[in-house]
């Protein structure tokens, strides 16, 4: 059934956020990112290797403020070798998405495409 979308099903826990000062999210390119808590209130993007805290779904005009979800069935881009749906370890990439590793948090992947390297994952 190629026209089952599960993208957005049970996002419930989003929370809005500052940006690290240091870091730059552009509204209508950085939706769909994986950030982590980088102090008080604040997310910023992952680097390499980093456990994520949250998939972007929103950011404000002047790109200050970020509407994260914490809960649900979201896509983020992958890279390397593409999972295989079921649960899977996952880390940030450093390159604003997720790749499978085993030091990961454990996921539900319950779609890959490997066409345009995204999954569609269960954050809880």
């Amino acid at each position: 059934m190629d026209n089952v979308a599960f993208n957005e099903i049970g996002v419930d826990a989003l929370f809005s956020v500052n940006v690290l000062s240091t870091d730059t999210f552009t509204l209508g390119t950085h939706e769909n990112y994986p950030v982590k808590v980088t102090g008080n209130k604040e997310m910023g993007h992952c680097a390499d290797g980093d456990r994520f805290h949250g998939i972007v779904k929103a950011i404000s005009r002047d790109g200050k403020l970020l509407t994260v979800a914490k809960r649900g069935f979201v896509d983020v881009l992958y890279s390397g070798t593409a999972p295989t749906a079921g649960l899977v370890k996952l880390l940030a990439d450093g390159a604003d998405g997720v790749k499978e590793d085993v030091g990961g948090d454990e996921y539900l992947v319950i779609d890959v495409d490997t066409t345009n390297t995204i999954l569609t994952i269960w954050l809880g």
